[in-house]
């Protein structure tokens, strides 16, 4: 009897044993990362449950939505038509006037240093490896004069007037980021606890990681490969987005030229940095402010953080060194 019962409670413990260590495997997050090219970028979404995958996969279809939303060059988007009607009155949709509303404030809060007018400006340049073409310097001047976000306003809700028929709109200083939001609510809403997106240098943590910790995400060493990382930081429902001028850039005649643009001349930002990082809880501000504190650099860039309590930014100079600011 004593021995039946003694066997009855080791085959007792050996079940909670195997039953504990089979939950502490199907507790083992193995990253499911689903992958596709939009928005000029490879996109990816990182999710840790199996159950999430279909919610990751519908996520990533809204970005068909979105480029046919914000896409400069896209004849069909709306974006483009918006363009192709400067100097009228045009009704937008919700995305679009919140997306032109945010980039006009930080125009403005920037003196223009942030400006969403430069299209004719950015239009002049080719990046893609067949092309690598820079404007001439009478081009430039030409094209400088059909900026300017005085030219855009609001006359109504879901109103937006361009007064300036040459003017062009370009959102790709901040489209991404507001992108990579959309996406992240979405995940939410569909239940999704942890995950993260990932938008060419747009990165969104949503929660924690399984493990209950925060995502550390990486700041790339400027000019090397992705994998290559100068410094971590920690990010739980927020975003670390980095402009970077390697990231589009090419040298003729001995002369450096990316996407990074100085507003005022339309030229190269030259200011002896390689690259910006914002880490903020939203995504949108991250994307706009990462563009805008490049151009800036790190002691204007002090100042203008000072606005926007518990926002971080990373600066990797030429030399190689790592300077922060705000927090």
């Amino acid at each position: 009897m004593r021995s039946g019962l003694y066997l009855f409670f080791i085959k007792l413990l050996l079940s909670v044993f195997l039953s504990a260590g089979l939950s502490g495997c199907q507790r083992a997050a193995v990253p499911i990362t689903l992958t596709t090219f939009s928005l000029d970028t490879v996109c990816q979404i990182t999710v840790y449950s199996e159950k999430d995958r279909e919610a990751a996969n519908e996520a990533l279809s809204l970005l068909t939505k979105y480029e046919n939303i914000f896409s400069r060059t896209l004849e069909s988007s709306e974006l483009y038509r918006l363009n192709q009607r400067a100097g009228s009155e045009v009704t937008v949709s919700d995305d679009l006037f919140h997306v032109l509303q945010t980039g006009r404030a930080f125009a403005e809060a920037s003196a223009g240093r942030f400006d969403i007018t430069l299209g004719s400006v950015t239009s002049l340049y080719d990046f893609t490896a067949g092309g690598q073409k820079a404007p001439a310097e009478e081009e430039l001047k030409e094209a400088l004069v059909h900026t300017g976000y005085q030219h855009l306003s609001f006359p109504g809700d879901h109103r937006v007037l361009v007064d300036d028929p040459e003017l062009v709109l370009d959102l790709g200083g901040i489209a991404k980021g507001y992108i990579a939001d959309r996406l992240s609510e979405e995940l939410k809403k569909k239940g999704v606890k942890s995950a993260l997106v990932s938008l060419g240098g747009n990165l969104a943590a949503v929660g924690l990681k399984p493990d209950g910790t925060p995502f550390r995400l990486g700041i790339r060493y400027p000019e090397k490969t992705a994998s290559d990382v100068i410094k971590t930081v920690e990010a739980s429902d927020a975003s670390l987005v980095t402009s970077g001028m390697y990231e589009r850039s090419f040298i003729k005649d001995g002369q450096l030229y990316h996407h990074l643009l100085d507003s005022s001349t339309g030229k190269p930002v030259s200011n002896g940095l390689l690259s910006c990082s914002v880490l903020a809880p939203s995504s949108e501000t991250a994307d706009a402010l990462s563009t805008l504190l490049f151009v800036l650099g790190p002691e204007e860039g002090r100042g203008f953080l000072k606005d926007y309590p518990g926002v971080r930014c990373w600066y990797i100079t030429e030399a190689m060194d790592v300077i922060e600011a705000g927090g």
